[in-house]
């Protein structure tokens, strides 16, 4: 059973007991509100949305679906109905619970000097800080050719089974990359699966290599609703998120 389906199945029965009541789709991120407030995120794949004016079957906007609904997006190739589909998820997922840590990553992921680390997605503010901590940081992403030290993903092949800790974008479940990724962290010590799409729910991560999630958690579902809608992205809504990380057992 891959991570999607997983999910889906994990989340299908509160996602039949909790409607949908408002759901956005930005130039940055996708949003999904529950009738009870709680607020999911999913990253928007605008460079690969389909072309033309209708980008989502935007009946479902119209109409007050149960979450289940959007929970069964989650398998879709068309990578908005994918993001809508997680961003439900995280909205019955991501909640508050004592084995949740506060702050950034980096204050719970066990790291040595000797470490050789694999970044899948870019997230530049962690660099500097990384490359401090590590003995060597290999970033990837989807590009054609190597530019400023970003490497294609497809090396990755190659270079991520040696390294020692991988940090992941959640993104990788909303284009269905996370399956391959996964099997080439197999001999990992720590992976993280990293950034506002992240899913807290340890339990659909059991049996995988991943060992960390780090995501996101909304005290004030208006205020993100108002930023995605504007076409805004982490910079602009950190202040309104609270950063939480989480064991995979």
């Amino acid at each position: 059973m891959n991570i999607r389906e997983s999910m889906r199945n994990y989340l299908q029965k509160a996602g039949e007991e909790h409607y949908v009541e408002d759901i956005r789709i930005g130039l940055g991120y996708s949003a999904v509100k529950l009738q009870n407030q709680k607020t999911g995120l999913a990253n928007t794949f605008v460079e690969t949305a389909p072309k033309g004016c209708n980008k989502f079957q935007g009946d479902l906007c119209l109409r007050i679906p149960p979450a289940s609904e959007l929970l069964e997006l989650l398998d879709s190739s068309d990578v908005i109905s994918s993001a809508l589909g997680l961003a439900a998820a995280n909205a019955l997922g991501n909640t508050w619970e004592k084995k949740l840590r506060t702050g950034d990553i980096l204050e719970y992921l066990t790291l040595y000097s000797s470490d050789r680390l694999a970044m899948v997605g870019n997230f530049a503010p962690m660099l500097p800080r990384l490359k401090q901590m590590v003995h060597k940081v290999e970033v990837f992403e989807r590009i054609a050719r190597e530019q400023d030290g970003i490497i294609p993903i497809e090396r990755g092949n190659k270079i991520i089974p040696e390294c020692d800790v991988a940090l992941i974008t959640s993104t990788s479940i909303i284009n269905n990359t996370i399956q391959e990724l996964l099997k080439l962290t197999e001999n990992c010590r720590e992976v993280v699966l990293l950034g506002a799409s992240t899913p807290l729910t340890p339990q659909v991560f059991k049996g995988t290599p991943v060992t960390l999630l780090s995501g996101i958690l909304i005290p004030d579902p208006e205020k993100i609703l108002k930023v995605v809608s504007c076409g805004g992205g982490m910079q602009v809504f950190k202040s309104l998120i609270q950063k939480v990380n989480i064991p995979v057992p």
